[in-house]
């Protein structure tokens, strides 16, 4: 299943690299495959991309597939748990900002627990 999202994730990076080249054929294409796709493609940004799985009452797995390509990413306000937060993650470690604090981890496989704000 991992392997899944995280090859997809790979041709997810090539079709944006498509989407901003001079070629509007690849544009136009591209726009009609994320519109017919959409779902899909925010899993592939979730689940892939991020690695993010609840995984427990408020908690959230958080495991990122960083590339030389994609090295520091960021989603914001991802609405999960009845909570509005985003994520940062990068070779150094994940940061989850919640509630006005940012909450910072040294590690990229993470699990971070909403009830207690902290990394666990």
């Amino acid at each position: 299943f991992l392997l899944f999202f995280t090859s997809a994730t790979l041709l997810i990076l090539e079709h944006l690299d498509s989407f901003t080249a001079e070629n509007s054929t690849s544009r136009r294409a591209f726009q009609l495959w994320l519109v017919a796709e959409s779902l899909l493609f925010a899993r592939i940004i979730t689940e892939g991309l991020f690695g993010l799985k609840a995984v427990g009452l408020n908690k959230l797995k958080i495991n990122p597939q960083l590339s030389e390509k994609c090295s520091d990413i960021s989603l914001q306000n991802i609405r999960l748990f009845s909570k509005c937060f985003d994520i940062t993650a990068n070779p150094k470690g994940v940061a989850v900002i919640y509630d006005g604090n940012t909450y910072q981890s040294d590690e990229n496989d993470v699990v971070f627990d909403f009830n207690s704000c902290s990394f666990i």
